[in-house]
């Protein structure tokens, strides 16, 4: 009875795990991918989605320490508002320069972020996810710099629901080289994450699940 107690429940499990919309529930551990669709951003008391670097120097002796905080718009959008400026990171995706945010300035030189190759997303639990940053680029001043460097970029939902707008996503990292090396980098999106676990994921929970079955089937056939 204990026996097929746990395989019902584990057979329950993974229906629900294969069966949620949003990836309320995906595997842990398991791959994933999905939009990050974010609004835009108000550095003047630092709602929405901006990017910081620890680039001012206040008392003026050449160390920097406090941050410099530039607002994030959605390429291709107009306005300055929260609904009609907003982007999408699309992780399955090398997105291009010009796909994700809309030009900025930072110390009167234009910029934007794009990224050279898909970024890997691991889910680490219902609430978590982690994001391989490697390829993440500062396209600035005519130049490009590569910021892939950092540890996991974090995605949460912090109250627990994902997709409904309060969703966020944290990077951060060091730039490499140029006239910012050293300095540090911080990336904030605020806006709605729709996980999707990939095709493997799936294959391996309907793997698990056909495993279940099995056992179940030999436990009533050895009971006979």
């Amino acid at each position: 009875m204990k026996f097929m107690k746990t395989m019902m429940t584990l057979a329950v499990g993974g229906i629900g795990l294969a069966g949620a919309t949003g990836a309320q529930a995906i595997a842990t551990g398991g791959a994933a991918t999905g939009t990050f669709d974010w609004g835009a951003g108000n550095t003047t008391t630092l709602a929405g989605s901006w990017f910081s670097m620890l680039a001012a120097d206040v008392d003026e002796d050449m160390i920097p320490e406090t941050n410099v905080y530039t607002g994030l718009r959605g390429a291709g959008t107009t306005g300055t508002n929260f609904v009609t400026a907003g982007g999408t990171l699309n992780f399955g995706l090398a997105n291009a320069a010009g796909t994700i945010d809309r030009p900025w300035s930072f110390f009167n030189a234009a910029g934007t972020h794009w990224n050279n190759q898909v970024l890997e997303v691991t889910v680490v639990d219902a609430n978590t996810l982690h994001v391989n940053m490697a390829g993440w680029t500062v396209n600035w001043n005519g130049g490009d710099i590569d910021m892939g460097a950092g540890g996991p970029a974090v995605i949460s939902n912090v109250d627990g629901i994902w997709n409904n707008g309060n969703d966020t996503l944290d990077y951060s990292a060091v730039v490499p080289s140029g006239g910012f090396a050293g300095v540090q980098y911080a990336l904030h999106l605020q806006g709605s994450m729709a996980p999707v676990p990939e095709a493997s994921t799936y294959g391996m929970m309907l793997a698990g699940l056909g495993l279940v079955g099995f056992a179940v089937r030999r436990r009533k056939q050895s009971v006979v």
